[in-house]
């Protein structure tokens, strides 16, 4: 727990947590809607995950009345409902209509911010990067339907280097 990473690292999983989140809230209102794929037992299974998952957290929060444990370990048990949530998350996000409409929003967050970052004479160039790649991922899936692909593959090969950066530049240092 006494290794921290850079900060900008940190930022990128974020964003990545928020595109992902988003996806599986639009995933939930267009299934709300009617408009899913999933069989009866598959509904039944996502609702026993969702199930286990809330369960999870109750007994987090309890524990956290008595201990103040901040940690991400007594979350482990929750690795496999969150791990569908982005599955299905990322499902949804690289649905051509989905993936235009979030990369217009990554888009608009980048003018808002260099907006912002004019006016103020600090222009945050790491969050500007990040977004802008963001919608660039998003729209090759939202302008090429036959590339979807492509946007998954980048972001797991990301993960892949992130683990190695990790690794590498901050947890090896850190043994030393």
């Amino acid at each position: 727990m006494g290794v921290l990473i850079d900060e900008r690292l940190y930022l990128a999983l974020a964003l990545v947590s928020c595109l992902l989140g988003t996806g599986f809230v639009i995933y939930i209102i267009r299934t709300r809607a009617g408009q899913s794929d999933l069989t009866q037992t598959q509904r039944l299974s996502l609702l026993l995950l969702a199930f286990s998952a809330l369960l999870i957290a109750m007994q987090h929060l309890w524990y956290n009345l008595k201990f103040v444990q901040h940690q991400g370990r007594y979350l482990f048990p929750a690795l496999g409902p969150i791990a569908v949530a982005a599955a299905l998350g990322l499902r949804e996000m690289l649905r051509p209509r989905t993936a235009r409409i979030l990369a217009v929003l990554l888009l608009m967050g980048v003018v808002l911010l260099a907006a912002y970052g004019a006016l103020s004479n600090h222009v945050a160039s790491w969050p500007l990067a990040l977004l802008a790649a963001g919608a660039a991922l998003l729209a090759c899936p939202g302008l090429v339907p036959e590339q979807q692909w492509l946007a998954p593959t980048v972001l797991f090969a990301c993960f892949l280097a992130l683990d190695w950066i990790c690794l590498f530049v901050y947890i090896v240092p850190y043994l030393r």
